[in-house]
């Protein structure tokens, strides 16, 4: 259950994707130049994948998604009041990027306290077959590389 609740840290705690997918929101409505607002949206739309992403995780772990974390035993729930509104362009993109460094520390420790194998697997459905190929490394990319190299042997072999 600890990667669990790691899992709810990164959907609704203070430093979350619920905090960045709110506040990049915002800032695509307070945005007064049309170009900046876009981009504001295309990064809500990212980090609006990522939420999705460690809520299936939290699923999988056993643990009810909804947007806390867990503080003394206790279940906090998500607020508005993490994130900083303003409206001055240069005080939002210096929050904006305070609080991407701030989850890649957050992050980078989560991988560090996680002492499982990196396992990668894909699964693919084309032309009535399915390739799967599942690898495990302790490096994640090496599984990732490890699993599309799997991947395209598969392929190949059954395209000839």
């Amino acid at each position: 259950m600890q990667y669990a609740r790691i899992m709810l840290d990164n959907i609704g705690g203070g430093n979350s994707e619920m905090s960045s997918v709110s506040l990049y929101m915002y800032n695509s409505l307070a945005a007064e130049e049309p170009a900046v607002a876009a981009v504001f949206r295309e990064i809500q739309a990212v980090e609006q994948r990522h939420l999705e992403i460690f809520t299936q995780f939290a699923m999988q772990l056993g643990e009810n998604p909804r947007l806390w974390t867990q503080r003394c035993r206790r279940k906090v729930y998500w607020t508005p009041g993490y994130n900083v509104y303003s409206r001055n362009l240069p005080v939002i993109l210096s929050d904006a990027v305070e609080s991407e460094q701030a989850a890649i520390r957050k992050y980078e420790y989560q991988c560090g306290m996680i002492q499982d194998r990196n396992i990668a697997e894909i699964t693919v459905h084309a032309s009535n077959m399915y390739f799967r190929a599942r690898e495990s490394t302790s490096d994640m990319f090496a599984s990732i590389d490890a699993a599309v190299a799997t991947m395209e042997r598969q392929i190949r072999k059954n395209k000839t």
